[in-house]
């Protein structure tokens, strides 16, 4: 496996920092184990599902227009679902079919079961971050959280507030064009000229390195080349004009109703062979109440999500259009959805630069144990003033040289470098911030002193080597694509193309064609305005944010007609920011926002929470973005109430977490809990919320 430079990682967190992504990255495919029950489904041939899984690729299915679920993964059930590329078209066969690739975990009690809650669907963000990734690496976590309480692990369940628990299947899928759904579209003809176009973009806005006129001759030749295709189908049609946000929310009507139809039928199979045998597989004929309430309700079947940032405008627009579905629907690190139609991407940045002080003032609550404090120092004032001689010393004096090392080249120091690291830590604080204090605590540190040339040089080697091993992991070779001979309907082509260049061509495709058509910025001196504008906002993320918009200045206008018919409700007439909301929606939403978060303010959870009757805004206090960018046992108890009887928070709750970053249980705050002491649902609970935070060996 090749290792990739200082460089090569830090353009992709440049790539990255121009897009309204979930956690920085989507959620990473990591790996996974057998699931906490061995006996998944009544329908299951162990045998089978060995075989199956251990020589399992995408490719090897079938896509269908049912769902046909195949063992993948070692516990996971995959599916490639065909839907219309265009839904506008009057015949499915003057369209061409999109394979959208479906993940489930399944849940932990068979559908026939009274227990069974159906499936809760996910969203990472993105736009374009990979559902099927999310599923591999979260959903266990995901599961624990939103099924009722069960004791270490057996089948001694633990009935919620002295009622029946439920327990859901976990469901995710790659939207259009991202990952394993195909037909993908990569904006680059063969690896090599991918390559190549990230190696020019070495620079972030803002910083002495940026050079506006050639990043903006590059943002023209990227939109441009994404939308000429040589090669297209047979029908004339670009799955570049139906990537819209609303074309998934169609996407998603069809996931739920193909799910009942799949339902219904595993039903109807069981109650046969128990007819003709006497019994099924549970030892028990069907009663007609099961039957009924496993039924596929036609046009009706009800929506259990959770999505998360873009996720959140994913979410809400599937709740303007078809609000009689939404059954069960939290939006965590809620996104103005509004905003995001309109092209403006203002409202963002309000308090991002609140965690970077609290970074500071963590740093010097934690002392010794952070490495950028000094004994002379009275306030977290005096950790910044020298984070500020660094950012200052580089303006003034150029990057920082690092030599090159048997293990590393010659790299240099950027204030590129500088400004790419804080957006990166700011989505997740609880590493984040230890990684910070690492890799520039030594540096800002030596500044000025007689050892700062080897002080810089040996922890500039350190981090290189910690990103290249990053890389490592992200861009997997062993993905099984001909890229000398692409095919665009390969499952693992699509998912290569989406992982060498972190997504950013799905992000393009998507939110450049949701934006109205004011999103494309049309000279330099107006990329400049805007510019100014966002770091009025935010002093470390503004410059980057600002790079949102740009990258959609070589598109042109968004097609206004595609993607908006839904059968049941008729065709959307107005512009969706115009009507994003509903006061009919079949249950009360539940909104989540941090009270730090770098991209989605909590101001913009209150702000659509009252565009939609009945929901209800939880405020969780703690840095970062998204509720695992924290641990709080009171955000989760919320969360799992809400799924399994569908009653919301007060309005307004404040939940503190156990633990803040650098200082751990010490930080101000907090709700303090004697883990030994907790229940054993709350303890499970608690650990579940810390493994989905990557908080470890805490509440173990």
């Amino acid at each position: 496996m090749r290792s990739f430079s200082l460089k090569q990682f830090l353009t992709a967190t440049i790539l990255l920092a121009t897009c309204h992504c979930d956690l920085l990255t989507p959620f990473r495919h990591e790996e996974v184990h057998h699931s906490r029950y061995v006996n998944r489904s009544p329908f299951d041939d162990v045998d089978a599902v060995n075989i199956a899984e251990a020589s399992f690729i995408w490719s090897s299915i079938t896509p269908a227009a049912k769902l046909v679920w195949h063992p993948c993964y070692y516990g996971y059930e995959c599916a490639r679902l065909e839907v219309p590329m265009n839904w506008n078209a009057t015949h499915l066969n003057e369209t061409v079919p999109v394979a959208l690739a479906l993940v489930k975990l399944p849940a932990v009690v068979p559908i026939t079961d009274p227990r069974y809650g159906g499936p809760i669907l996910l969203n990472p963000g993105g736009p374009g971050g990979s559902g099927v990734g999310m599923v591999l690496s979260r959903a266990k976590e995901i599961q624990a959280i939103a099924d009722a309480a069960y004791v270490n692990g057996s089948e001694t369940y633990v009935p919620l507030g002295g009622k029946e628990g439920k327990f859901f299947d976990i469901v995710s899928w790659d939207p259009r064009a991202v990952g394993k759904t195909t037909p993908f579209r990569t904006c680059f003809s063969d690896p090599v000229e991918l390559v190549r176009w990230t190696a020019d973009t070495t620079a972030a806005p803002g910083t002495p390195e940026w050079n506006v006129h050639f990043t903006w001759s590059h943002q023209l030749a990227l939109g441009g080349g994404c939308l000429t295709n040589e090669e297209l189908n047979p029908k004339g049609e670009h799955i570049v004009d139906f990537m819209s946000t609303d074309n998934v929310v169609r996407d998603m009507v069809e996931i739920l109703e193909r799910i009942g139809e799949w339902r219904e039928a595993q039903v109807n199979k069981v109650h046969l062979d128990g007819l003709i045998n006497g019994q099924n597989v549970l030892g028990n004929t069907l009663s007609q109440e099961t039957v009924e309430a496993l039924r596929w309700r036609k046009g009706e079947e009800p929506l259990q999500y959770w999505g998360f940032s873009y996720g959140t405008i994913l979410g809400a627009t599937f709740a303007t259009l078809q609000p009689h579905r939404a059954h069960r629907v939290i939006l965590d690190g809620v996104a103005d959805s509004v905003d995001y139609y309109a092209g403006g991407w203002t409202t963002n940045l309000q308090d991002s630069d609140k965690i970077m002080h609290n970074f500071f003032e963590y740093c010097f609550q934690a002392g010794a144990n952070c490495s950028m404090v000094k004994e002379s120092d009275t306030s977290s004032e005096d950790v910044m003033a020298r984070w500020d001689d660094l950012e200052n010393y580089i303006k003034e004096n150029g990057p920082i040289p690092v030599p090159g090392h048997k293990e590393i080249g010659p790299q240099v120091i950027t204030l590129t470098d500088v400004y790419s690291l804080i957006f990166a830590i700011v989505y997740k604080p609880h590493g984040g911030f230890l990684e910070l204090d690492r890799t520039i605590g030594p540096i800002m540190n030596s500044l000025g002193t007689p050892s700062f040339p080897n002080a810089t040089i040996a922890a500039a080697r350190k981090h290189v080597l910690e990103m290249a091993n990053l890389n490592e992991m992200v861009i997997d070779p062993s993905v099984r694509c001909n890229t000398s001979d692409l095919n665009i309907n390969d499952p693992e082509c699509g998912t290569f193309f989406d992982t060498a260049l972190w997504g950013m061509t799905s992000t393009l495709r998507i939110h450049c064609r949701d934006g109205d058509n004011e999103i494309a910025i049309h000279s330099v001196q107006e990329f400049e305005n805007y510019q100014a504008q966002l770091n009025n906002q935010s002093r470390w993320l503004g410059d980057a944010w600002a790079g949102v918009r740009l990258l959609c200045s070589g598109w042109p206008s968004r097609p206004q007609e595609l993607g908006h018919w839904f059968p049941d409700r008729g065709r959307r007439a107005a512009p969706l920011q115009k009507q994003i909301g509903s006061n009919a929606t079949a249950h009360g939403i539940l909104l989540i926002g941090n009270t730090y978060d770098p991209v989605t303010p909590q101001r913009n959870a209150r702000f659509m929470s009252s565009l939609f009757k009945n929901s209800v805004m939880l405020q969780n206090d703690i840095d970062g973005h998204c509720v695992p960018a924290g641990v709080s046992l009171c955000a989760v108890k919320a969360i799992r109430t809400y799924f399994q009887t569908g009653e919301l928070p007060e309005e307004n709750l404040l939940c503190l977490p156990q633990i803040r970053p650098l200082v751990g249980e010490n930080g101000k705050g907090l709700e303090k809990v004697d883990y030994g002491k907790l229940d054993l649902e709350h303890k499970f609970l608690l650990k579940n919320a810390a493994r989905f935070a990557k908080v470890y060996g805490v509440y173990e």
